[in-house]
């Protein structure tokens, strides 16, 4: 998860994953990346929320977790006056970068799989800002979401989507199928990479 300080992004990993993580209302409280690990049907997906990324301000290493990360959350607090700002300093920086690119329309494109997230959905003024950054962001998807529940089973479902997997199900010789922990491969991976999980 990338975005501002204070955007909600520690406060998601903890919602989605159960994490016990640091939240406070000041800034910088994420120094280090808060991880934890989100139950998805029968299987688990890392989530990590980074320390605040701000235009003038870029934690050393950010860019480069970013760009290794198979979907990357642009988080957007939607209690937020500067909702806009939040936005477009991210689109910027994650430009600037690399991460991401503008295809023709102005629409965020990326090599990297990403979801832009309007955080702290239940918010007096989120509806208004929601809006708002719907239109900034042209074609781009945005969800709403809260910690209090707004969107969450969703997403979960889009960041499995996103990422583009399959659940593939072993069966030991002469056992029943293990159909509890399923092996994770990209989707039009070959069973060579099959073989090479399971050995």
């Amino acid at each position: 998860m990338v975005g501002y300080p204070n955007s909600g992004k520690s406060s998601l990993v903890g919602a989605l994953s159960r994490a016990k993580v640091k939240v406070g209302e000041y800034l910088y409280t994420t120094i280090i990346p808060a991880s934890g690990m989100m139950p998805y049907k029968d299987t688990y997906i890392q989530l990590v929320g980074t320390p605040p990324l701000s235009v003038g301000n870029i934690f050393s290493g950010l860019i480069g977790t970013f760009k290794e990360a198979d979907v990357l959350l642009v988080v957007i607090d939607l209690a937020a006056d500067d909702c806009l700002e939040q936005l477009e300093g991210l689109t910027l920086i994650l430009r600037d970068r690399e991460v991401t690119d503008l295809n023709g329309e102005g629409d965020i494109i990326a090599p990297i799989c990403f979801i832009v997230l309007g955080s702290k959905a239940a918010h007096t003024d989120a509806e208004l800002y929601l809006q708002l950054l719907k239109e900034l962001a042209g074609g781009t998807e945005l969800l709403p979401v809260d910690i209090n529940g707004v969107g969450l089973e969703f997403l979960k479902d889009r960041i499995y989507q996103v990422m583009d997997v399959i659940r593939v199900y072993g069966k030991p010789a002469g056992k029943i199928a293990d159909m509890e922990r399923p092996f994770i491969l990209r989707r039009g991976s070959t069973m060579l990479d099959f073989a090479g999980q399971v050995h």
